[in-house]
């Protein structure tokens, strides 16, 4: 007689091969498993009946037996939705649980809503994602990344001052409420880092660290495949690391410190992207030069604190850092005694979305092995933050200039 840890084993491999191989048949499942045509015939009809596999389409028969059918994940089985909470740009993803993208959507975060207001905004936002996918799969489940220290996947903590009402753990207990589904949060560059670690620029590496220059600045790491975040969760804070002049990082890698800098400078900077231009002089020049010591600090201090194989760089001062990586790389080159890669975001303004799927897709096929449904299937401990690195790039995410 099978035992229950044998039941669960085979569930589980059987489960995996579905994923790992969209239309598999009972004999791929065999071949890709080690389990026997016996095992797998009897875990396929069990989770057939349970709703959780279809049969698709007939395959030719080839010789005698049963013909063989493809199998698909079952009707009900739902989709997930990560969403990028920027201080100025909301992005929403929808997966299903194959890892397919079914939809993307892009809009303004509005400012000043409390979190009530803001998360009916939010929730609409999520149906009309639904929406326009076209699924008629159920939503199962979010994962949102915001710009703060993020800790239990549920309280915000020291979020960006665009989002400054979402401090504490009201946003994502009304937006389970309002749509009925589990939510987790964690930081955006976390979640950056895992898209791009998934499917973007970071693909293939285990030690990797993401620098967000957005409206804010922040970074996240990973090593041996797994997301740090330390015992207070400030790991990758390193926008209050003190510059020469004492003055935190953030000021000279951020849309808002730079903007804050010119403006108590007297420079005329009507826009961030006036330093853009390929040689500004006098004041902006300054700035300029000063966003470059900034991200030579900052990749300095995390090349030394982690040794990775790759630094991914995103957000809005993206295009301004593409154009300074030469000047960077040659800085680094006389200060560390071995230099990462420096890449670009792969995955653009979309990173965090991408990753947030990532995880919510591994949350939720994780339950589906191991409890056969999605109830609590978001929990602050075990979920699939971690093993990004590890991970084969299942759905090519868009890429977009940030904004």
């Amino acid at each position: 007689m099978e035992s229950s840890s044998a039941r669960h084993f085979n569930r589980a491999a059987v489960l995996d091969a579905v994923f790992a191989e969209a239309g598999v048949t009972r004999a791929g499942i065999s071949g890709r498993t080690g389990l026997s045509p016996a095992t797998v015939s009897r875990v396929v009809e069990d989770l057939i009946a349970e709703g959780l596999l279809d049969e698709g389409q007939q395959i030719p028969r080839t010789g005698r037996g049963r013909r063989s059918t493809f199998l698909t994940l079952g009707r009900g089985v739902g989709c997930v939705v990560g969403i990028d909470l920027g201080a100025t740009t909301c992005r929403l993803r929808c997966n299903d649980l194959m890892g397919e993208e079914l939809r993307t959507l892009r809009r303004p975060t509005p400012r000043g809503l409390e979190v009530p207001a803001l998360v009916d905004w939010l929730a609409e936002s999520v149906t009309t994602v639904m929406a326009e996918s076209g699924t008629s799969r159920p939503l199962i489940g979010i994962v949102v990344a915001v710009p703060a220290t993020v800790r239990d996947a549920a309280i915000v903590v020291r979020p960006a001052r665009q989002l400054a009402q979402t401090e504490g753990a009201e946003l994502g207990h009304r937006l389970g409420r309002a749509l009925g589904v589990p939510v987790l949060l964690d930081n955006d560059s976390n979640l950056a880092l895992v898209g791009e670690m998934a499917t973007g620029a970071a693909v293939g590496c285990t030690d990797a660290v993401i620098l967000t220059t957005s409206t804010d600045f922040d970074a996240g790491v990973a090593v041996n495949g797994e997301i740090l975040r330390g015992r207070t969760g400030i790991v990758g804070e390193f926008a209050t690391l003190p510059t020469g002049d004492e003055q935190p990082l953030r000021r000279l890698l951020s849309v808002d410190g730079i903007l804050d800098t010119a403006a108590e400078q007297g420079v005329a900077l009507a826009d961030f992207t006036d330093l853009f231009d390929s040689a500004p002089e006098g004041p902006l020049g300054t700035l300029r030069r000063g966003f470059v010591h900034g991200l030579t600090l900052a990749t300095s201090v995390a090349t030394l604190a982690y040794d990775p194989q790759v630094i991914v760089v995103q957000g809005r001062l993206q295009p301004l850092v593409e154009q300074v990586l030469p000047e960077l790389r040659e800085r680094l080159s006389h200060v560390l005694p071995a230099v990462p890669e420096l890449r670009p975001s792969a995955l653009g303004g979309f990173a965090g979305a991408t990753g947030a799927a990532f995880v919510a897709v591994q949350a939720a096929r994780t339950a589906l092995k191991d409890l056969g449904s999605f109830e609590s299937w978001l929990s602050p401990q075990g979920t699939p933050l971690d093993g990004a690195g590890d991970a084969r790039a299942e759905a090519t995410g868009p890429t977009d200039t940030v904004a």
